[in-house]
């Protein structure tokens, strides 16, 4: 199992809530939302590459969401 988190602890312990997750980021910086399948086929660690996204800015934009779920 994969689990997705930042410093703060588990944000997401399965794919569906993370792709959930990962669309609403998504939505709020203008990129088109992935599914499933697409996540499944090249793991985060690809989508966010061929999405062209920094490292950085996916520590900020996760820690932002973070501090929105509270």
């Amino acid at each position: 199992m994969n689990l997705i988190f930042d410093f703060g602890g588990t944000l997401c312990d399965s794919i569906e809530p993370a792709v959930g997750m990962i669309n609403k980021i998504f939505s709020e910086i203008g990129y088109k939302k992935t599914n499933i399948k697409e996540v499944q086929m090249m793991g985060l660690k690809g989508l966010i590459k061929s999405r062209k996204i920094s490292s950085l800015k996916v520590h900020k934009l996760i820690s932002d969401y973070r501090k929105r779920s509270e």
